[in-house]
Protein backbone atom coordinates (compact mmCIF):
# COMPACT_ATOMS: atom_id res chain seq x y z
CA UNK A 1 0.00 0.00 0.00
CA UNK A 2 2.91 2.34 0.72
CA UNK A 3 4.27 1.97 -2.80
CA UNK A 4 0.83 2.43 -4.38
CA UNK A 5 0.23 5.54 -2.28
CA UNK A 6 3.69 6.93 -3.11
CA UNK A 7 2.81 6.88 -6.81
CA UNK A 8 -0.77 8.05 -6.22
CA UNK A 9 -2.17 4.92 -7.84
CA UNK A 10 -5.94 4.77 -7.98
CA UNK A 11 -6.46 1.45 -9.77
CA UNK A 12 -4.75 -1.94 -10.12
CA UNK A 13 -4.93 -4.12 -13.23
CA UNK A 14 -4.36 -7.87 -12.78
CA UNK A 15 -4.04 -10.19 -15.79
CA UNK A 16 -5.18 -13.76 -15.18
CA UNK A 17 -3.58 -16.30 -15.69
CA UNK A 18 -0.53 -14.27 -16.79
CA UNK A 19 0.20 -13.04 -13.25
CA UNK A 20 0.16 -16.63 -11.96
CA UNK A 21 2.66 -17.68 -14.63
CA UNK A 22 4.94 -14.74 -13.69
CA UNK A 23 4.61 -15.30 -9.95
CA UNK A 24 7.72 -17.50 -9.79
CA UNK A 25 9.86 -14.61 -11.01
CA UNK A 26 8.06 -12.01 -8.91
CA UNK A 27 8.79 -14.05 -5.78
CA UNK A 28 12.38 -14.80 -6.82
CA UNK A 29 13.17 -11.12 -7.46
CA UNK A 30 11.74 -10.29 -4.02
CA UNK A 31 13.98 -12.97 -2.48
CA UNK A 32 11.26 -15.54 -1.74
CA UNK A 33 10.58 -19.14 -2.77
CA UNK A 34 7.42 -19.04 -4.89
CA UNK A 35 6.32 -22.53 -3.80
CA UNK A 36 5.87 -21.22 -0.26
CA UNK A 37 2.95 -19.22 -1.66
CA UNK A 38 1.79 -20.91 -4.87
CA UNK A 39 2.15 -24.42 -6.28
CA UNK A 40 1.47 -25.88 -9.70
CA UNK A 41 -0.41 -29.15 -10.10
CA UNK A 42 0.90 -30.92 -13.22
CA UNK A 43 -2.04 -33.33 -13.25
CA UNK A 44 -4.75 -30.66 -13.43
CA UNK A 45 -2.44 -27.99 -14.91
CA UNK A 46 -3.68 -25.44 -12.39
CA UNK A 47 -2.07 -23.18 -9.83
CA UNK A 48 -3.02 -23.64 -6.19
CA UNK A 49 -2.25 -21.08 -3.50
CA UNK A 50 -0.85 -22.26 -0.17
CA UNK A 51 -1.98 -21.00 3.23
CA UNK A 52 0.90 -18.47 3.16
CA UNK A 53 -0.37 -17.28 -0.21
CA UNK A 54 -3.42 -15.67 1.38
CA UNK A 55 -1.17 -12.90 2.75
CA UNK A 56 0.15 -11.94 -0.71
CA UNK A 57 -1.79 -9.01 -2.16
CA UNK A 58 -1.42 -10.17 -5.77
CA UNK A 59 -2.75 -13.63 -4.93
CA UNK A 60 -5.64 -12.15 -2.92
CA UNK A 61 -6.59 -10.13 -6.01
CA UNK A 62 -6.41 -13.19 -8.26
CA UNK A 63 -8.22 -15.51 -5.84
CA UNK A 64 -10.71 -12.91 -4.65
CA UNK A 65 -13.49 -15.51 -4.50
CA UNK A 66 -11.53 -17.36 -1.81
CA UNK A 67 -9.83 -14.47 0.00
CA UNK A 68 -11.44 -11.06 0.08
CA UNK A 69 -8.84 -8.49 -0.99
CA UNK A 70 -8.11 -5.84 1.62
CA UNK A 71 -8.16 -2.20 0.48
CA UNK A 72 -9.46 -3.03 -3.02
CA UNK A 73 -12.88 -2.95 -4.70
CA UNK A 74 -13.31 -4.92 -7.93
CA UNK A 75 -14.83 -2.76 -10.66
CA UNK A 76 -14.21 -4.96 -13.73
CA UNK A 77 -13.72 -8.66 -14.42
CA UNK A 78 -13.53 -10.86 -17.49
CA UNK A 79 -11.61 -14.01 -18.54
CA UNK A 80 -8.32 -12.12 -18.99
CA UNK A 81 -8.23 -9.23 -16.52
CA UNK A 82 -9.53 -7.76 -13.30
CA UNK A 83 -9.48 -4.09 -12.37
CA UNK A 84 -9.65 -2.93 -8.77
CA UNK A 85 -10.05 0.52 -7.25
CA UNK A 86 -7.66 1.12 -4.38
CA UNK A 87 -9.30 2.15 -1.10
CA UNK A 88 -6.73 4.00 0.99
Amino acid sequence: MQILRKYNAKYVLVFVPDELEKFYWIAKIAGYNSTDFLTYDNTTQTYEPTSRGQEVTLLRLIYEDTWQPRHFTKIFNNDKAKIYRINY
